[in-house]
């Protein structure tokens, strides 16, 4: 089989053929193919095309053009680090130069399987260097589970303007009621006797109750904006 593989005309399977070579030692030829699997689960679908792409390239000059990086879900547990890297690596060389301005828009990143290591800092510091971030995510609770409880908070407490939606998790209505805060009522209790004056109570509420979030409609939303309130309304649907 290996002489088969090594004759003139199979140069593509110069490489596989080293991993049946007789004359190998079996622990490197074992070692190249546990590599030669991994690298073959990795690189699948559009990854596994010739061709050549360069990130830096495209953020240095984008030149009227949008990179799309479609993830594909039904293979997210093996291509899941190709994509955490194309991300990083567009985060990096997009900050490199302030005098650029740099949009990036994620979508449903909880589900990517996986952690983007620079989306603290494209959150935190990117609005220093003209980058901005948008954020789409269906549950504050699957946030967590990918990235830690402390880190997903951190995260979304560097975003400055939130748009909610309606959502139906407890970590997810927890976080909308705790961001749009509280406001104090002022309550009387009536005695039903003349001679027993009024009693007032001023009580902490939350501005929305749990079952509010569960039950907007469709384009129903709350926006709030850091140090500037918030707004509860309904958002134009598009319409093609």
């Amino acid at each position: 089989m290996h002489e088969k593989l090594t004759r003139d005309g199979h140069e593509d399977l110069a490489a596989a053929a080293s991993a049946i070579n007789p004359d190998t030692e079996r622990q490197a030829g074992s070692v190249f193919a546990t590599a030669q699997q991994q690298i073959t689960d990795l690189f699948v679908g559009d990854f596994a095309e010739s061709g050549e792409f360069s990130i830096r390239e495209y953020m240095e000059n984008p030149d009227g053009r949008v990179l799309v990086l479609d993830y594909p879900t039904r293979q997210s547990g093996t291509i899941a680090p190709v994509f955490r890297y194309l991300i990083d690596q567009a985060i990096m060389h997009g900050m490199d130069d302030p005098d650029r301005s740099t949009y990036y828009l994620l979508d449903e990143i909880e589900h990517l399987d996986t952690t983007i290591k620079r989306l603290g800092e494209l959150i935190n510091v990117g609005r220093g260097v003209n980058c901005q971030a948008i954020l789409s995510l269906q549950s504050i609770a699957q946030l967590e589970d990918t990235y830690g409880k402390e880190r997903a908070h951190a995260l979304l407490s560097g975003m400055i303007t939130v748009i909610r939606l309606r959502v139906a998790d407890v970590e997810s209505v927890n976080f909308l009621r705790e961001t749009v805060g509280t406001s104090f009522e002022q309550y009387t209790r009536n005695s039903g006797d003349s001679r027993t004056p009024n009693e007032s109570e001023e009580k902490e509420e939350y501005q929305f109750a749990k079952g509010d979030f569960r039950n907007f409609d469709l384009g129903e939303a709350v926006i709030c904006r850091q140090g500037k309130g918030w707004v509860h309304g309904q958002i134009k649907m598009f319409e093609e």
